[in-house]
Order: structure tokens, then sequence, then C-alpha cells
């Protein structure tokens, strides 16, 4: 298993089932987009700047709507 599969499936954790594809499809775009070369050097740097997994899933999953009343 590659570190890319490795960090998405720490992140896939904290996603909600229904809302987990789409933001699992949404880091690792952001991660391949952000590698300016394939190194693992590079790799692990813009993983570490993507954030610890709970920061990541958190931050792409977006903000839960909740109806009050």
């Amino acid at each position: 298993m590659d570190y890319i599969e490795r960090y998405l499936y720490a992140v896939g954790r904290y996603v909600p089932k229904k809302r987990r594809e789409e933001t699992l499809m949404k880091i690792r775009e952001d991660i391949t987009r952000k590698l300016k070369d394939n190194s693992e050097e590079e790799l692990i740097r813009v993983i570490k700047e993507t954030g610890k997994p709970f920061d990541a899933a958190r931050k792409f999953r977006g903000k839960a709507k909740h109806i009050i009343g």
C-alpha cells in the first residue's frame, strides 16, 4: 500500500460513509495536484502539509447542515 492510500484510509475513518467516496476523491486530487514531482520525499511533504487525518477529513467534508426547530 502506498502513502496516499494509507493516508486516505486514515482520513476515511473520520468521514461519514455516505460522503466518504466524494471526500476521499477530493483529497486525492488535492494531493496529486500539489505534487511537483513523484519523489517519495515530495509526497510525504504534501501529505504532512494536508494535515492530520482528522483535520483533513473535517476540512474536506464541509459543514454539516442541521435544521433546528
